[in-house]
């Protein structure tokens, strides 16, 4: 079985974020009953708007969750927790870590609640034979769409989505691992989850830190495979990338001075280098979830 994470929140995040969420859930519950994947999906609700409804009660789900859905909440008081709170609202990567520690699946893929999966990509997952020793990434397809048109199928959806495409995020150079947009799709089994730690936990803004874990794995072993199938980004105006103006709102890795000076380090001591406690991921701690 495969845990399939996201982290989310309802506060309208560059716009439409709750639209996002909708279709990447509308599509994704589609496709796994279409393929049959075993599966379930885990959405960390991350330090949620208190004047606004949960996910659960946001999202119009399908009459039949082919599926289990579980929403795990993490209030505002852990959040508080963590350095720069006070500026960051959403810790991406700490939200993650809180699904990967509770996942029931053998393999645990992260991902995002902007994308839409394609058919093919979903029909892999349902039949390949996965590699424990392997770590799985994907090329992030971005298309020139905020939302998707209303009343037309999934499939309708996708195929917007391939005639639109204006971007493809491919692996550069074969002499390191693939990180563009890496926390869009990152997939490893459990166990080298748990051996490496997981995602950092650092307070700082996500951009980097999912790179990070890639380089804890391509470092100490794992085979990167990168399945040729599509998944799909919708437009959304900041997106989760790399510019003057988040850098100067949420404080962030330096690339240069934090960034590449972490991932050379694992390179040349073949070692996971991490913060992270064996609590990562508020292991301790109970949270309020809900099943559907």
């Amino acid at each position: 079985m495969i845990s399939i994470i996201i982290s989310s929140r309802n506060d309208n995040y560059d716009g439409d974020s709750l639209h996002r969420n909708q279709v990447f859930v509308t599509t994704l519950l589609a496709l796994v009953r279409r393929h049959g994947l075993g599966a379930e999906l885990v959405i960390v609700e991350w330090n949620p708007p208190l004047d606004r409804p949960r996910l659960a009660e946001a999202i119009h789900w399908p009459r039949i969750v082919p599926v289990p859905v579980r929403i795990i909440r993490v209030p505002e008081e852990i959040h508080h927790t963590i350095e720069h709170s006070d500026v960051i609202p959403f810790y991406q990567m700490w939200a993650k870590n809180v699904g990967i520690r509770r996942a029931h699946g053998d393999w645990i893929l992260c991902t995002n609640a902007d994308l839409l999966y394609s058919d093919e990509m979903i029909a892999y997952l349902a039949m390949a034979t996965l590699e424990p020793k392997c770590y799985y990434r994907a090329a992030r397809h971005d298309v020139e769409l905020r939302r998707m048109p209303a009343r037309r199928s999934v499939d309708q959806w996708l195929a917007y989505c391939a005639r639109n495409v204006y971007t493809i995020h491919d692996k550069a150079s074969a002499d390191s691992p693939f990180t563009m947009a890496a926390g869009d799709f990152t997939m490893l089994h459990r166990d080298e989850w748990m051996r490496l730690k997981a995602y950092p936990e650092i307070g700082r803004w996500s951009i980097f830190v999912d790179g990070l874990l890639l380089y804890a794995a391509w470092a100490t072993g794992l085979r990167e495979v990168i399945i040729p199938h599509p998944i799909y980004h919708l437009y959304h105006g900041r997106a989760w990338s790399v510019t003057e103006e988040l850098a100067t709102i949420y404080p962030s890795l330096d690339y240069h001075k934090e960034y590449r000076q972490w991932c050379n380090a694992m390179l040349d001591r073949g070692r996971c280098i991490t913060p992270n406690e064996d609590d990562w991921g508020f292991a301790e701690v109970e949270f309020d979830e809900i099943t559907l």
